[in-house]
């Protein structure tokens, strides 16, 4: 939908741009001033819609990527934090979501409302190579 409008914006600037330059001697100095100022108007919302998009697709791919090698997430649900890992959650990256499994069947949680990445745990003990001998 947000495509949509920023399409139609972006048609409106040219269309503006287009009608300057061809009127450009018969078009008053006011309607000039007013289609620039539209124009920027409209490309300072498509770079803001952009910058935005672009966090939001970070996010989401910072997120997945977590959940897929391991980490817990730290979501929130029904205004309640949900550790959202792999033995109790599937990711749907259709819906970018989260679906329970056996007792949390019914959960689903929009990877939108995730906010920290605890990395998995390292209950391995260390092995005799491992300890650093003085």
């Amino acid at each position: 939908m947000t495509l949509v409008f920023i399409i139609i914006l972006a048609l409106i600037a040219i269309g503006l741009l287009y009608i300057i330059i061809n009127n450009y001697q018969s078009t008053k100095w006011y309607n000039k001033v007013i289609a620039i100022v539209v124009i920027i108007i409209i490309i300072a919302g498509i770079v803001a819609y952009s910058i935005k998009q672009s966090k939001f697709d970070t996010h989401v791919q910072n997120m997945q990527l977590a959940f897929e090698r391991g980490s817990t997430l730290i979501c929130s649900f029904n205004n309640q934090e949900i550790r959202v890992n792999k033995e109790d959650f599937r990711f749907l990256s259709t819906s970018l979501s989260f679906v329970g499994k056996d007792k949390l069947q019914g959960y689903i949680i929009d990877l939108q409302r995730c906010t920290k990445i605890i990395p998995p745990s390292t209950d391995v003990e260390p092995t005799e190579s491992a300890v650093i001998r003085d």
